[in-house]
């Protein structure tokens, strides 16, 4: 039997993701909040305003940290990763588009909204991950992501050339919050193909002995670190 070709709709749907959700991260998490972070939301005080940036990335890669294997744990065992990664995608839309309206110098507000919006964003790039190995043998497994790389560069560059065109005519904060909506924008109309492309694929799985869907995650990663030992 004729093995199946590794490229497909379905890889496309995935690839799409990507490439949609580096509006996100290039844009609003490594360049335009942490900007209007440090010059608006905490104005005249620089050294502070990163500060603040650092503490909500940290505070946010804890959260990341312990909900990861509860996360994946949800996907595979309830085989609704579609759904969860269509209610994530929208929560993080929503709240990268309504971050351009946290006001200059409302530092908390900024903080626990950039959080929220890395949180719903995190959970996504899980959900997407799980996606992989139903959708590519081991051997194709490094052609299929490095596709799905190559279009998030892409999607970063589009995204990072629209974001500097805005704040080339809009100056000041006004400039960084149309960036927010249109990072917002961008995440929506390069995402949404993703769920017309790919389809769930796993039914409810059942519990293996002695677990829980909290305590999967971490078996799945001591499983992992015993075979790559061996």
């Amino acid at each position: 039997m004729a093995r199946q070709h590794w490229f497909n709709k379905e890889i496309l749907g995935w690839a799409m993701f990507d490439f949609a959700n580096q509006a996100f991260t290039l844009v609003i998490l490594t360049t335009m909040f942490q900007v209007y972070f440090i010059e608006y939301i905490v104005p005249g005080d620089p050294s502070r305003g990163r500060q603040l940036w650092a503490m909500s990335g940290m505070i946010t890669e804890v959260f990341v940290l312990v909900s990861a294997p509860l996360l994946g744990a949800l996907g595979d065992f309830f085989g609704a990763k579609k759904r969860l990664l269509f209610w994530s995608y929208l929560g993080c839309v929503a709240l990268t588009t309504t971050l351009g309206l946290v006001p200059p110098g409302a530092a908390a507000w900024g903080m626990v909204h950039f959080i929220a919006a890395y949180l719903f964003f995190a959970a996504g790039e899980n959900f997407l991950a799980s996606f992989l190995p139903e959708l590519a043998d081991h051997r194709d497994m490094g052609r299929v992501s490095a596709f799905g790389w190559t279009m998030g560069y892409v999607g970063g560059l589009l995204s990072l050339a629209g974001a500097v065109a805005i704040t080339h005519f809009w100056a000041g904060a006004t400039g960084y919050r149309l960036v927010a909506a249109w990072s917002g924008l961008f995440f929506l109309v390069a995402g949404l193909p993703t769920f017309l492309l790919l389809r769930e694929r796993k039914q409810a799985e059942t519990m293996p002995p002695g677990q829980n869907l909290w305590t999967i995650g971490f078996h799945r990663l001591g499983h992992t670190f015993r075979e790559l030992r061996t």
